[in-house]
């Protein structure tokens, strides 16, 4: 019993600094209406996730099609980034992509217009994050 007093110290004392950190964080700061912290500002953005769907085989025959499209996106504005998801240097079949403003729905509705979620090659999952940098001057 007396060993599991000390084992139970010496974890409470790692976990002080990690709740500590914690409760610095962006997230809780933004419940306490600073998204981003002293010194930082902001820009809604939002992140869309491609995973593997159904005809996860046929990418390379769309790939051409689906790069014309984010090559549009971009050209436009819509889309910051994009890429793949790697693993040691090798694609893992899933995709990250950043489109500029935080309005979910007319992300959604160019996102189904990509040939690789039209031909079920990709699923997708749509999330509004806060692009936080310093502040011009900080």
């Amino acid at each position: 019993m007396k060993n599991r007093n000390r084992t139970f110290r010496v974890h409470a004392c790692l976990l002080a600094p990690m709740l500590a950190g914690l409760l610095a964080s962006p997230i809780t700061r933004a419940a306490e209406g600073s998204p981003c912290g002293p010194g930082m500002s902001g820009s809604p953005k939002t992140i869309v996730f491609y995973t593997p769907a159904a005809r996860i085989a046929s990418a390379a025959e769309l790939m051409p099609e689906h790069l014309s499209f984010l090559q549009a996106q971009m050209g436009k504005g819509v889309i910051q980034y994009a890429g793949p998801l790697v693993t040691g240097g090798a694609p893992t079949g899933r995709a990250v992509l950043v489109y500029n403003g935080a309005e979910a729905s007319a992300v959604k509705a160019v996102v189904q217009t990509d040939p690789m979620v039209v031909g079920q090659v990709f699923n997708y999952q749509i999330d509004t994050w806060l692009e936080c940098q310093r502040a011009p001057g900080s």
